[in-house]
Order: C-alpha cells, then structure tokens, then sequence
C-alpha cells in the first residue's frame, strides 16, 4: 500500500513537472523590451512602476525579459528597427504614427494616462484656443497630439521654458510631469485635462513583435488575476487630479 502511494505521488510530481515546463516553453524566451525613460515609470532598468511590472511578468510566467531604459525617441526607434521586441509607453491614436512610421500597438493595454495640458496661470488658455501657439510636448508625441507643434526631449526642460515664456503650453502625462513640477516648484501654473488615452506597447515589425504581444497579453492576465497588476499600478488607476 504505502509503495502504491509513493509511486502515486511520483507520478503527480512528474505531471506536474511537465505541466509547468510545457506552460513556460510556450511563452516567448529571452525577449528584449524597450521602456522609455520617464520619471515614476522607468528610472532605470531596476526602477520604475513599468519595470517592476515586467519583472512581475516574468515571475508569473517564467520567462526572463531583458529590460532596458533608453531616452523617449531613441525607445521607440530601437524596437521599430528590431533592437527590442516592444516599446513601451505609448498612448493609442489612429492613425498611430511616430519616427514617419505608421505603429502596431500590442493588444493588451498596460494601463489608462491622464494627458495635462501645463500653462501660465494669467494666460488663461484651454484646449480649444490652442491654434496658432507654441505648444510643446515630448518630441515622440509630436504627431499623435495635435496641438502640439513643437518636440521636446526633456520635461522639465518643457516647463523651464513654460515659465520663461518661450512656449505657450506643455501638453504630457500628468503623473511623470506633476511630478518634475513639484520638484521645480512652479506655482503659477495653471493644470487642466487635455485627454485620457489607452496606454499599450509599440511592437516590433514581424516574429519579434508578435512574441512580444503574446508575451504582454499573458502577463497582464496573470497579474490581474494573482492581484500583482493592482497593486504595482496603483498610482496609475487614477483619472484626472485637480489640485
């Protein structure tokens, strides 16, 4: 009898063994993910709320991504030649175009991003009498935002010159720029919505971004359901912040 039960138990372990190498040799190996630099989501390749959540990923479906964490455009152009499987942030517009090349957008969406548009407090602007001024936002946006006419690659470097005067508004994520304007302690400027976008990852042409789809579609079903994308997302499940 207690020979029966051992051979019951090593037969259990072994399905379950296979099970699980059979699950993880099915998602993409060795995939390579492009993050874009930004305050709060990628600081460097070991920090950011987008790292954390492919690392996440990664341990729910073992595999092993490497990460890296380049400048906004320099993100985006590396994965669009083939150095990265995916880019990723980058809000949905169609058509999606950045770099003169028309997007593919992975499936899954990463998370909403609350758009601000940043101006001086006595000039009183709104989103519709934008027309005809400088309007800044990061130079990889320039043509998904349409009011944004002028590229930047540095958000503070957009806000300094907000509070100069030499743009007339700042138009990005509220997160990471709320952020770089607390630091910079600007109190005269005025926040309002410009838009609420789907956030997902550029892919790669071809295999390499297709790998990268499957690979982002199934890691963020698993972290929903373990309660992992809750918790790493939290400060991103928010809409809009009056202050």
């Amino acid at each position: 009898m207690a020979f029966r039960k051992v051979q019951t138990l090593i037969g259990m372990a072994i399905f379950l063994f296979f099970v699980t190498a059979r699950s993880q040799a099915s998602e993409p190996q060795n995939l390579v993910i492009s993050i874009a630099e930004l305050p709060v989501l990628a600081e460097n390749k070991n920090k950011g709320i987008l790292v954390e959540l492919i690392q996440a990923m990664d341990k729910a479906l073992g595999t092993s991504t490497t990460i890296k964490v380049l400048p906004f455009r320099r993100s985006i152009k590396t994965a669009l030649a083939g150095g990265a499987n995916a880019h990723l942030p980058f809000i949905v517009v169609k058509p999606a175009k950045s770099e003169g090349q028309f997007l593919k957008y992975s499936k899954a969406k990463m998370f909403d991003v609350a758009f601000v548009m940043y101006a001086l407090k006595d000039r009183n602007l709104s989103k519709g009498v934008l027309s005809g001024l400088k309007v800044e936002t990061l130079q990889a946006h320039v043509d998904v935002i349409p009011h944004a006419v002028f590229g930047s690659n540095c958000i503070v470097c957009s806000l300094k010159r907000l509070q100069s005067r030499r743009i007339d508004a700042f138009i990005f994520a509220q997160k990471e720029t709320d952020q770089e304007l607390k630091k910079l302690g600007y109190l005269n400027v005025r926040r309002s919505l410009y838009n609420i976008y789907d956030v997902r990852a550029v892919l790669a042409p071809g295999k390499a971004g297709e790998d990268a789809d499957q690979f982002l579609t199934n890691g963020i079903e698993a972290l929903k359901a373990n309660g992992e994308y809750k918790r790493i997302m939290a400060p991103f499940l928010d809409s809009f912040v009056e202050w």
